[in-house]
């Protein structure tokens, strides 16, 4: 059973659900629930903090509506927020931080949608080092 768990939230209602899961899922797990504010969204020319007020103001929304969930479980969780290409930034963030699994939401595309869209659960699930939890 995971020690050390990452679960990646963007606010969405299927992120909500895999926060659940892994709630009940990983009870004893130390958790962390991780915003990524994604850079592909920006301008070509970033500035040194990419953030815009009503951009960190949205991260920590998503953020402490994240922690009420798991208070609701009796659960404290950490948050953390970075701005990148989301499936990187909570690849890189399990990595650097020794997190030994990660759980992200899905929402379930296919076909056209998922391949000019992408996917961040299908890019965390190709590149993680640690075990990948998809909740659909």
């Amino acid at each position: 059973m995971a020690e050390k768990l990452l679960v990646a939230t963007d606010g969405s209602s299927k992120a909500k659900e895999a926060l659940e899961f892994a709630l009940r899922e990983f009870e004893d797990a130390k958790t962390t629930v991780i915003y990524v504010l994604d850079s592909e969204k920006f301008s070509d020319e970033l500035p040194i903090d990419p953030m815009s007020e009503e951009q960190r103001s949205h991260a920590s929304n998503v953020l402490s509506e994240a922690e009420k969930v798991a208070e609701g479980h009796g659960v404290e969780v950490e948050t953390v927020w970075r701005v990148g290409e989301p499936w990187r930034e909570i690849v890189g963030h399990a990595e650097e931080e020794g997190f030994d699994h990660v759980v992200v939401g899905s929402r379930g595309k296919t076909g056209v949608k998922r391949i000019l869209l992408g996917s961040v659960a299908e890019g965390v699930v190709r590149r993680s080092p640690v075990p990948v939890t998809v909740v659909r």
